[in-house]
């Protein structure tokens, strides 16, 4: 499929109506030498579209953030695929909320919910107003606590 995608676009189909033409008018040098280019063009857009994959692949596997986490009492830090519900997690100022939680004990946090609210000010954590769930995907702006 990846490799058929090369034959798509604006330079691939001008080759192919030039093919198209040589092969009408029987200019057969012609029709090989665009022929070519137009495989040699998909041969070359296939491969670095394959080393782009790649590489997105390789970068997407290292950025998975890290979050500290108390198991058995311990802090430890953990990718937050390895998170479990349960786990008790340390949020502090710069942390993204990894996954909804729910705040247990610290101080109150100053909560950036900008991205899924689209609000300008930092929400405060616990509240009356917005209580002691946080959404995932949130950022920490101040305060330390430990959330479930």
């Amino acid at each position: 499929k990846m490799i058929l995608k090369q034959f798509t676009g604006t330079m691939p189909v001008m080759l192919e109506i030039s093919c198209l033409i040589s092969a009408l008018a029987k200019d057969w040098p012609d029709l090989g030498v665009i022929a070519t280019m137009l495989i040699v063009n998909a041969i070359l857009g296939f491969r670095e579209e394959m080393k782009a994959k790649k590489a997105l692949e390789e970068l997407t596997n290292s950025m998975e953030s890290q979050i500290t986490c108390l198991r058995d009492g311990t802090p430890t830090l953990l990718g937050v695929t390895q998170l479990v519900p349960g786990d008790v997690i340390h949020l502090r100022g710069g942390s993204l909320t990894p996954a909804d939680v729910t705040w247990l004990e610290g101080d109150i946090l100053s909560i950036d919910t900008a991205a899924l609210t689209g609000e300008p000010l930092p929400r405060k954590y616990p509240s009356d107003q917005y209580g002691s769930d946080i959404l995932s995907g949130t950022t920490v702006k101040s305060g330390e606590a430990y959330c479930v």
